[in-house]
């Protein structure tokens, strides 16, 4: 290093230290902070301090040795300048504004904007309630605002209306089963009724997991282990029917739409999509030689729709026509669409253990499955993929009553208490027993 290290100080640079008055501040440990200014009540005087203004690494800056009150906390600097350095900032903000804003403890809601926030509706599905909930807001809200609840039966045009208080993000509906309903919920405030939140959904009532299982249960009740064997599967149609398909669809029947017969909560009504098929037969083993659905019959062989590796099987429905009972099975391609539908709703049966439709391996290689249907219940089976006419062979047979499916479906007997889980009372049964009462007879 060129020149001696002392260079630039001299006898005058080591003068004493109260000579420079802005270097008092540089080692004070007691600051206090005044409406204008900072100040200290502590002095150095080490001869290490006692350095000229001229090498000192930082600028200078002035102090006063006067003691002044400590001024109110809105007046302290966020960013003061510290004692000792020279700043060019002089508009500093106050502490209150540099702070990170917090929640107020009640919200006003004066300055929401016209279109509302939207609001996440969960819903817990039955055939006799719709269970509603969504997320609570922060308690720092209360009493500040309410819910609004409006329910549209969709079928009736019918409307309903509700209110919860800001703590409370349950609702429980009681519906009709197998109606669909709107249901809106607004989150308005109390002062002025204005909406600051809505969620609104679609919602049909259908059987919840639960209660399918106490359906199927009553089914196995009412079934037995009763069963015969069959080879075929058969349809009744009209003969316009069978003639339209092969006339204008190139021969292949296409599946359509599940109509509105049986439970009105199943989870297929309106939503699935298939042909039904019926393996019944009468009580001499044979087919059946008349039908109340048409005056042709379609015949396929089982193997080619009952398939257990190539097909899941599931359980849909259990109901009575006040005379017959009828258990809806539906069969699904694996992996295809209606199959991921029907794993979600429905109960899928082993083919091979069950005492509605049972599927027996076959004893010998290049043989088929044999195939049992029950006797004491009516199987339908419900077919969700499309059919050619090359399948089967047709034979004519009797049609009685109508001759064809009544458009729409036949509801259900709900006053039947082996196939309803909440059978209704019958209008007639108060008649009845009044009368066994008068003539004496009982059971």
């Amino acid at each position: 290093m060129d020149g001696n290290w002392r260079d630039g100080f001299n006898d005058f640079s080591w003068s004493a230290y109260p000579s420079y008055g802005h270097e008092t501040a540089m080692r004070n440990t007691s600051w206090r902070g005044s409406a204008n200014h900072y100040q200290s009540n502590y002095t150095s005087f080490s001869r290490f301090d006692n350095r000229a203004t001229d090498y000192h690494p930082y600028a200078q800056a002035s102090t006063s040795s006067s003691f002044a009150p400590l001024g109110p906390p809105h007046r302290y600097f966020a960013h003061a300048p510290i004692p000792g350095f020279a700043t060019d900032v002089h508009n500093y903000l106050p502490l209150d504004a540099q702070r990170p804003s917090s929640r107020p403890i009640k919200e006003d809601f004066t300055n929401f904007s016209s279109e509302s926030e939207p609001l996440t509706l969960h819903f817990e599905v039955a055939s006799r309630k719709i269970d509603i909930s969504w997320k609570p807001l922060w308690e720092g809200y209360r009493n500040t605002f309410y819910y609004a609840i409006e329910v549209l039966n969709n079928s009736t045009a019918k409307r309903a209306k509700y209110e919860k208080k800001w703590n409370q993000t349950t609702c429980e509906l009681k519906v009709m089963p197998g109606t669909e309903y709107t249901i809106t919920v607004e989150r308005r405030t109390i002062r002025d009724g204005k909406v600051i939140a809505t969620g609104n959904g679609t919602v049909t009532a259908r059987l919840s997991h639960d209660e399918y299982l106490q359906l199927y249960r009553k089914c196995e009740v009412f079934a037995r282990n009763d069963m015969h064997p069959f080879e075929v599967l058969y349809r009744c149609k009209p003969k316009c029917y069978w003639e339209d398909i092969h006339l204008y669809r190139s021969g292949i029947m296409q599946k359509y739409a599940k109509d509105f017969n049986g439970q009105p909560a199943n989870w297929i009504n309106g939503v699935l999509s298939g042909l039904f098929f019926s393996a019944r037969l009468d009580k001499d083993g044979y087919l059946p030689d008349t039908s109340p659905f048409g005056d042709t019959r379609m015949i396929i062989q089982a193997y080619t729709l009952l398939n257990p590796v190539t097909h899941n099987f599931y359980f849909a429905d259990f109901y009575c026509n006040y005379m017959t009972h009828y258990i809806t099975i539906v069969i699904c391609r694996k992996e295809s669409e209606t199959d991921l539908y029907s794993k979600q709703h429905l109960i899928r049966i082993n083919p091979e253990d069950n005492p509605f439709l049972k599927v027996c391996r076959a004893v010998y290689p290049n043989s088929i499955p044999t195939y049992f249907v029950n006797r004491n219940i009516w199987v339908e089976i419900y077919y969700t993929e499309d059919i050619p006419l090359s399948w089967g062979r047709f034979d004519p047979i009797y049609a009685i009553g109508a001759g064809t499916s009544k458009i729409g479906g036949l509801p259900n007997n709900k006053y039947c208490p082996k196939c309803n889980l909440y059978p209704a009372k019958d209008p007639g049964a108060d008649k009845v027993v009044m009368n066994e009462r008068m003539t004496g007879k009982h059971e």
